[in-house]
């Protein structure tokens, strides 16, 4: 079933995380098309451990050579809870959520060992075969510019994603200022921060010419939000954008209206929308109230680099 199948990324390997328009376009191509779970081009490949398939060949009244049939596709009912983890195909999925469900909840999956067992029924994967399926993103629809920046360093075949020679003209050439590339590099962690990021502000980045200026802003959106995620490693992996969207640009300890504004979106989970932890919830909302200033972010970094880019040109100028 769609519920059974959880994406996660490789051991090592940043998450990839649900983009919009890579959504839109696999909805667009089930409404064209139709949504056929069990055509080749839709399945998708995921994990399954030896006890939670033999509890689920058990359930099914199958056996191992049913399901080895792949002319015909048999369907499986796993135990209840069971995640099947895959590396690829999380906008498929997603999209297929929206289109079909839930007048239709199961998807035609082919199935890897997930465990170590010397003896399986299933293929087995290790870490460089999950790497390749999660690297199969590259070649599929285009991803958004700060999806493709926090994969830079993780797979060079990711540089070719941006489809741009200027691009990566002016990725060369922030690399050889390497304070500056890694006050950039080190957000890397905070997932929801780079949905709005755009390749074409390397350009202006590169040009100003101010990189004290700029790495003192990167370090202050990394100090700000690791302070309101209590540096928590798994809220930093799973900050969303939309959150990041909610916060940004507001001063909530000097702005009465904008403290009232997150207090509501925290209250009403339309931030942090995952976490359901209210005693965390209520500890995040504390945090975030407490922060002296404006909550910065790499929209912001964008909008305000543009005064900076004035003030610049103004003194190339007189001198």
């Amino acid at each position: 079933m769609l519920e059974n199948l959880s994406y996660q990324p490789p051991e090592g390997r940043p998450r990839i995380p649900l983009q919009p328009r890579k959504t839109e376009y696999w909805l667009r191509e089930f409404r064209l098309r139709g949504c056929f779970p069990n055509v080749c081009g839709n399945r998708i490949k995921a994990e399954i451990s030896q006890p939670v398939l033999a509890a689920a060949l058990a359930r099914s009244e199958l056996t191992i050579s049913d399901l080895h049939d792949a002319g015909h596709i048999k369907r499986l009912h796993l135990p209840e809870g069971a995640l099947l983890t895959h590396y690829h195909g999380q906008h498929r999925l997603e999209a297929a959520k929206q289109h079909i469900y839930p007048h239709n909840e199961w998807w035609a999956v082919e199935l890897y060992d997930k465990g170590t067992e010397s003896h399986s029924s299933t293929e087995r994967w290790d870490n460089k075969c999950r790497v390749q399926e999660q690297d199969r993103n590259i070649e599929s629809i285009p991803h958004d510019d700060g999806t493709v920046f926090r994969f830079l360093d993780a797979e060079p075949d990711w540089r070719t994603a941006w489809r741009s020679k200027d691009a990566e003209n002016d990725l060369k050439a922030m690399e050889k200022r390497p304070a500056l590339y890694k006050g950039f590099t080190s957000l890397r962690p905070f997932v929801g921060l780079w949905a709005s990021f755009q390749k074409g502000t390397l350009h202006r980045y590169k040009s100003l010419r101010c990189d004290e200026e700029l790495i003192r802003y990167l370090d202050r959106i990394k100090h700000v939000w690791t302070s309101i995620l209590d540096g928590d490693e798994e809220l930093i992996y799973n900050l969303d954008p939309e959150t990041v969207e909610l916060f940004e640009g507001r001063a909530p300890k000097t702005s009465s209206a904008d403290r009232d504004f997150i207090t509501r979106a925290i209250e009403s989970k339309s931030a942090f929308p995952l976490l359901y932890n209210d005693v965390k919830r209520l500890g995040l909302l504390q945090n975030v109230i407490a922060i002296d200033g404006m909550i910065p972010s790499i929209k912001t970094l964008a909008k305000d680099s543009l005064y900076l880019e004035d003030c610049t040109k103004a003194m190339r100028t007189l001198i």
